[in-house]
């Protein structure tokens, strides 16, 4: 049974290595995506997370850090990819480009699909760009930029003013909000990014899983009869 869960594991790692190079030889937007809404990649990731489970039942050792090292890798490596097909499922990426003004709040925003329709996305929060500030170099290039964020969450009166700037993203009802870049001329729009991630948390939980049985294989071998020393 192990050999066959073995060979298994084998040709699906195969298969799904075979779709993460695609996804970097076509390097395009909204590429990933798609190969993810595939049905026969849904059913070989499924069925790596199967045989990963079945393998973790099968698995049969007395307890010792080195057991504990192995449960947690694979383990961790299912919650992992759970949490990064929730993402795919459930998920959203939306590029927008803001007017800064202080009279101006939204709480829908377009999102465009490949064939160029437009759909509007509800948010959860009134969010506008009311200031954007720029500083630059001697040369002309840019130094630094952050945008005075304005957010006011549905069904209450707080006002949220926040400095969003490139790699600080901010946080609200599941949305994060990356400040990734701006007209080049005076600032007078900003392109934001809008993430809603709900499998952010559990993909998180499992890399610290994974990361922590790897440490625990390196730091304790498995000797002949099963028992785990320091090594």
């Amino acid at each position: 049974m192990q050999r066959k869960l073995y060979i298994a594991f084998l040709i699906i790692s195969a298969l799904l290595t075979g779709v993460t190079i695609i996804v970097s030889v076509q390097g395009t937007a909204g590429t990933e995506e798609s190969l993810f809404n595939n049905t026969w990649v849904v059913f070989i990731f499924v069925a790596y997370v199967a045989i990963q489970i079945v393998g973790l039942i099968y698995y049969r050792s007395k307890l010792s850090l080195h057991t504990i090292g192995f449960y947690l890798t694979h383990i961790g490596l299912v919650v992992f990819l759970v949490g990064c097909f929730i993402y795919y499922i459930c998920g959203d990426k939306i590029p927008v480009t803001i007017i800064v003004d202080q009279d101006r709040m939204y709480n829908q925003i377009q999102k465009y699909s490949e064939d160029g329709e437009g759909e509007f996305v509800k948010l959860p929060f009134d969010v506008g760009i009311f200031e954007f500030k720029v500083e630059k170099y001697d040369d002309g290039t840019d130094k630094y930029y952050e945008s005075l964020l304005v957010v006011e969450p549905e069904g209450t009166r707080d006002v949220l003013s926040i400095k969003l700037a490139v790699n600080k993203p901010y946080r609200i009802a599941g949305w994060k909000i990356y400040l990734m870049g701006y007209d080049g001329g005076e600032g007078n729009t900003v392109s934001l990014l809008f993430k809603y991630d709900p499998g952010e948390y559990i993909s998180l939980s499992g890399i610290v899983m994974l990361l922590a049985g790897v440490v625990i294989l390196c730091l304790f071998r498995k000797k002949e009869g099963g028992v785990s020393d320091a090594g």
